[in-house]
């Protein structure tokens, strides 16, 4: 599994419930409202495997609803018998939205 994840601090009551749980992922901002440390990427990063899960949990147990964890796939797109990805796609599962980074460099012919 793999979820991007992002805290709204309007909704952020600094309860602690997230940074005391997953304090490999969220981390106190300095007044008491949780971020997502910058180490894994900030606002809007892409976890993985066993910590993606203890992110969902935690953000299902948000007694204030301000965690915002996004289920995504990511699809890489070859050229036929390209060795390397032409682009990287996102897919959000909960929302639909697709993401497409585009271009990754090209190989040479």
């Amino acid at each position: 599994m793999k979820v991007k994840v992002q805290v709204d601090k309007d909704l952020c009551t600094a309860c602690a419930l997230c940074y005391d749980e997953v304090p490999e992922v969220y981390e106190d901002s300095g007044d008491g409202t949780a971020q997502v440390k910058a180490e894994v990427g900030g606002d809007g990063a892409i976890i993985e495997g066993e910590l993606a899960q203890r992110v969902s949990e935690v953000t299902e147990e948000c007694p204030s609803g301000a965690l915002v964890t996004e289920v995504i796939e990511e699809w890489y797109i070859f050229l036929e018998g390209a060795l390397k990805p032409l682009c990287l796609f996102y897919f959000n599962l909960s929302s639909g939205i697709e993401t497409l980074t585009m271009p990754l460099k090209l190989p040479s012919l």
